[in-house]
C-alpha cells in the first residue's frame, strides 16, 4: 500500500490546488495532528483547516509547487517550494521546505513540517541522500 499512500497525498494536494477544500480535508483522519515548524499543534480536520488558513492568510499572494513526493512506507515526504508576498510587509518570500505525512488505513494521521528534505527523511526513518 506504500505507493497508495503517495497517491492519497497527491490527490489531497490536487484537491487543495483546485480549491476543493472539503474533499482535500477528507484525506485526513478525524483525529489528525498537524505540527508546525514552530511547535504549534492543531488537532482534527478543523485544526488542519485552521493551520492552513493561518499560514496562507499571512500572504497577499501565495503559491506552492510540489517538487517531490517520496514514498517511505507509512509516511510520505513532500518537498515543496513556496512563493508569496507578505500581507503586511509586502516582502517577497521564497522557501523550500519538507512536510512529513504519516498515514494509517488510507488516512493522513499526522503532518509534521521540517526546514529541509534531509530532516524530514530522517524523521521518516530513511537515510537522507547526500
Amino acid at each position: 500500500m506504500a505507493s497508495g499512500n503517495v497517491e492519497i497525498v497527491r490527490q489531497m494536494l490536487d484537491d487543495y490546488a483546485h480549491r476543493e477544500f472539503d474533499q482535500a480535508l477528507s484525506a485526513f483522519a478525524s483525529d489528525v495532528v498537524w505540527e508546525s515548524r514552530i511547535g504549534e499543534r492543531f488537532h482534527g480536520r478543523e485544526g488542519v483547516a485552521e493551520a492552513v488558513r493561518r499560514w496562507t492568510g499571512a500572504f497577499a499572494d501565495f503559491e506552492f509547487e510540489v517538487q517531490e513526493l517520496i514514498d517511505s512506507g507509512d509516511t510520505v515526504v513532500m518537498v515543496l517550494r513556496q512563493v508569496g508576498r507578505g500581507k503586511g510587509s509586502g516582502a517577497s518570500v521564497k522557501m523550500t521546505m519538507a512536510w512529513l505525512y504519516r498515514l494509517r488505513n488510507g488516512k493522513i494521521i499526522r503532518v509534521s513540517m521540517f526546514a529541509d528534505r534531509e530532516d524530514a527523511l530522517t524523521a521518516a526513518g530513511r537515510p537522507a541522500d547526500r
